[in-house]
């Protein structure tokens, strides 16, 4: 998928996230966090992957001229699972296939994003053919056509 992504954010007129399809965003040559994830499923899907993606919705800590801040962190990524070990597949910090939790990988995962409080939510769909060559915003879809696996808590203690 690198050789053909860009970074490209939604339309700030749409108003929505717009999910879109793995040939939609090759055709477009990139999206968000959630097209990367969705095109991750699908290339990782042919290569015996679970079809797993995780929400995340967090306070990430940022240093700005040496104060210490706080900003709302949301992202998608594709949750890896592969012989009982967890990884991430996220274009700019991929994990790698490891961790024996969910937990332990989410551990992990906040402290190098920053993050010092929040939720994640994961999900397998079962519909992946459906994220191929889908027409239009595939979010309604996606929710209607996954099973909700796992919740939890992004628990640092610092």
């Amino acid at each position: 998928m690198n050789s053909f992504w860009r970074d490209i954010p939604d339309s700030p007129e749409l108003k929505f996230d717009d999910w879109r399809s793995f040939e939609y965003t090759r055709k477009k040559g990139g999206g968000d966090c959630d097209n990367w994830a969705i095109c991750s499923i699908v290339c990782g899907y042919k290569r015996g992957y679970p079809a797993k993606m995780m929400y995340i919705h967090a306070l990430q800590e940022y240093d700005e001229g040496g104060e210490k801040k706080e900003r709302q962190f949301d992202h998608a990524v594709h949750l890896l699972e592969k012989d009982g070990l967890y990884g991430l597949s996220e274009r700019a910090n991929p994990i790698p296939v490891e961790f024996v939790s969910v937990g332990e990988l989410m551990e992990y995962y906040a402290e190098k994003r920053g993050l010092v409080s929040g939720h994640y939510e994961v999900v397998e769909l079962q519909w992946v053919d459906g994220l191929i060559d889908a027409k239009e915003n595939l979010r309604p879809y996606f929710w209607k056509n996954s099973v909700k696996l796992e919740d939890g808590i992004i628990p640092l203690e610092r």
